[in-house]
């Protein structure tokens, strides 16, 4: 009877060699895509492909595909066959993928429709050819190379390793789809059936999600059926400050901040803009020291960590998100700044054809003459009157002459400071048919309070929507 020290792990074509082929994929696929983008954007971006572990499934795939289906008689067979059906291969491995994700999970890993000869934006010619020669070079190079040396591998060890990784990396698929899955289940409003779905909910969640996928978004006829809703905005009871809080941290104004407050329910998101010194619009509350051009802004990570953004990556998440609004926090009041910041504003939207957004933006004027400057600009359809820099707690006939210009001039509400608010101010507004908002709560107990007592919104930082339910 053969023993273990005679025998040979993975002996010839086999499903562990295929396996531990797959595994070695995954990990290539991973770190190519790193390295690849940081020569192509400087800057280092998680491309794995299961939350666990660096892992890119679709490499793994395809090196299954090609090994799986061309690796016997591998060594007879010519090179130009080996291309051939490695382009093949390649291709329908990448299209698959791609289709699973977007019919299935409702997202969008790639999209390659502005790419020259792409087949329905999930792969493109120029990239089968270089399926085909990676194909080739695994076939014809790697693979007998590899092959053998995993043959080396002691009997026991290469089983131990199998067997422990083939469970893992089979639980980590498992995970990681049903959490997209549960994702597109959530996004669409479906409560979980089970504990097991309130565990993904809970832990999972889509910040979680997009962390870990970055360049994850969701697909293109989710984001067209919610384009051809006339979407428009009637107030909100929660208004992410400064997009919403994240780690503890407020105003970083960061990506990552708005996917948290997407997360918690959050919709209308209120937002710092400022110039940079090339006199470029990005989301800052404020500069430390002079300001940096928008490159620098943007090549630094906000507290070393979090991901800047500009007035027009503001824009492109404003298309990918339809069910969001933008209120404008510009700061200042002065007639030549504000029609400058505006102009920029409404010539970025026209360069980026995507003007239709505006009515979903929410316009924050400081004082009544701001209005006739931002008006003049473009007719916008959402303004609310910000009292900070106008009124100050004390003056109610002002307060009233602000209430009724406002009704004049069609505003949508009024907000102040939570401190002003009292049930005379409540009264007042109420008598003009306006909604009052305040700035800036998180306190849930004290939230809930100005609710009840008539408040319209809250401006929050870590308020979420599930927080006033309970």
């Amino acid at each position: 009877m053969e023993n273990d020290k005679e025998k040979i792990f993975a002996k010839g074509f086999c499903f562990k060699k295929v396996f531990i082929f797959f595994v070695i994929g995954c990990l290539f696929g991973t770190y190519y895509e790193e390295i690849l983008w940081f020569f192509r954007y400087g800057e280092w971006t998680n491309r794995q492909g299961l939350i666990y572990g660096p892992f890119s499934p679709i490499y793994g795939l395809g090196v299954i595909f090609f090994v799986g289906l061309l690796g016997k008689g591998n060594e007879k067979r010519s090179l130009f066959k080996t291309f051939l059906y490695s382009f093949l291969i390649g291709g329908f491995a990448e299209y698959l993928t791609s289709f699973i994700a977007d019919r299935i999970f409702g997202v969008e890993f790639w999209d390659y429709s502005n790419l020259f000869l792409n087949i329905n934006g999930r792969t493109t010619i120029p990239y089968m050819i270089a399926w085909g020669v990676m194909g080739t070079v695994l076939m014809k190079i790697i693979y007998p190379f590899v092959s053998k040396w995993i043959e080396y591998i002691p009997y026991k060890v290469g089983n131990v390793f199998y067997y422990l990784c083939f469970t893992l990396i089979m639980l980590d698929v498992i995970v990681t789809y049903s959490a997209l899955g549960r994702m597109t289940l959530r996004n669409h409003g479906v409560e979980p059936f089970t504990f097991v779905g309130k565990i993904y909910d809970k832990y999972y969640t889509d910040e979680f999600m997009y962390d870990k996928f970055p360049i994850m978004r969701p697909n293109d006829e989710t984001k067209e059926e919610e384009k051809e809703q006339d979407i428009e905005w009637n107030g909100s009871t929660l208004i992410g400050h400064s997009f919403f809080g994240i780690d503890g941290k407020t105003y970083t104004g960061s990506k990552e901040a708005f996917l948290v407050g997407y997360d918690k329910g959050i919709r209308t998101f209120e937002v710092d803009f400022q110039f940079t010194s090339d006199e470029k619009i990005v989301l800052a509350h404020n500069w430390d020291g002079s300001a940096p051009t928008k490159e620098e802004f943007l090549n630094t990570k906000i507290m070393g960590k979090y991901t800047p953004l500009s007035f027009s990556d503001l824009v492109l998440l404003m298309d990918e998100y339809p069910n969001i609004f933008i209120m404008t926090d510009s700061k200042y009041t002065d007639v030549a700044f504000v029609q400058k910041e505006f102009q920029y504003m409404v010539n970025e939207l026209k360069e980026l054809n995507k003007e239709y957004l505006w009515d979903r933006f929410i316009i924050q004027i400081y004082n009544e003459n701001m209005y006739d400057v931002v008006t003049s600009i473009y007719p916008f359809k959402n303004i609310i009157f910000t009292l900070y820099q106008r009124w100050y707690g004390k003056d109610m006939k002002d307060l009233d002459s602000i209430c009724k210009w406002s009704k004049e001039h069609h505003i949508k509400g009024i907000t102040m400071w939570n401190t002003y608010y009292n049930e005379e101010i409540r009264n007042m507004i109420d008598s003009y048919g306006l909604n009052v908002y305040l700035h800036t709560e998180n306190d849930i107990e004290k939230a809930k309070q100005f609710l009840q007592n008539g408040v319209d919104g809250i401006y929050t930082d870590f308020i979420s929507e599930k927080d006033l339910e309970d």
